[in-house]
């Protein structure tokens, strides 16, 4: 089997495995200068991010035992390959529409390295063509495209949302204006 062959393999073994989650939102995180930030910072931002996130979601108790929001994290770099962002296909915690607008929320009002205005956090029309676009640049960045050490495929179990008024808190902190 040639190089190119375990490539495409691997490559079809991770659209294979989006494809069969049950993934329902996609993320294009954008920062501020995706050209001047280093991979180094850009992918401590992104780790601070998701930890809020799960925080947000999850009790203390539930992330000791391992429970994160599903996600699968992708680095890109662009047509220049010098334009460092990321793309996350997520498994939403609750209503779609909600998980997205505070994963926005959390994103943009966190971090003076991100971009609010070119982030995109929505719901996924198309399994398949999420895979397949978030693998897109496998041929350049081969390997280092997936972040699996940020990527997390178990799905967590019911949060209880309707039921659980500590978590309604969390999610009405997670949206409050820091102006």
């Amino acid at each position: 089997m040639t190089k190119h062959t375990n490539t495409w393999n691997l490559r079809q073994a991770h659209i294979d495995w989006i494809n069969s989650s049950s993934a329902n939102v996609y993320a294009t995180l954008k920062f501020r200068n995706g050209f001047d930030i280093g991979e180094q910072q850009a992918q401590r931002v992104l780790q601070i991010f998701l930890n809020k996130l799960d925080r947000t979601y999850y009790t203390k108790q539930q992330l000791r035992q391992g429970k994160r929001v599903e996600r699968f994290v992708y680095l890109h770099k662009g047509r220049s390959q010098q334009n460092t962002h990321y793309h996350v296909a997520f498994t939403a915690v609750g209503l779609v529409p909600t998980f997205c607008s505070i994963a926005h929320s959390i994103w943009s009002r966190s971090f003076t390295e991100t971009c609010a205005a070119t982030t995109q956090i929505t719901a996924i029309k198309s399994r398949k063509g999420t895979s397949i676009y978030s693998l897109h640049e496998y041929g350049t960045l081969g390997e280092r495209t997936f972040i699996d050490t940020l990527s997390h495929a178990e799905q967590a179990a019911d949060t209880g949302i309707e039921k659980n008024i500590r978590l309604v808190r969390r999610l009405l902190k997670a949206t409050e204006d820091t102006e």
